[in-house]
């Protein structure tokens, strides 16, 4: 297994400047925490909040792959 803890030439990879990176990588921190949210209260809850969770975390994946393409074979 390869390990990409740290990898100097991410930004290179993924064509993006270093404050173009900081507002995506910001944005969709902010989001996950919106996600953690709503999904322990919809744990409680679960008439509360019924999908947001996961539109939420598809809504990260589609942003990424609109702007990344479809990076799994880098990532593997």
């Amino acid at each position: 297994m390869k390990d990409n803890t740290v990898d100097f030439k991410h930004l290179d990879k993924v064509k993006s400047s270093y404050l173009k990176h900081l507002f995506y990588a910001s944005k969709f921190n902010c989001v996950g925490l919106l996600i953690f949210i709503t999904g322990v209260i919809h744990s409680f809850l679960p008439f509360v909040f019924a999908y947001t969770p996961y539109k939420l975390a598809k809504y990260i994946v589609n942003e990424t792959e609109k702007h990344l393409g479809r990076p799994e074979e880098e990532i593997k």
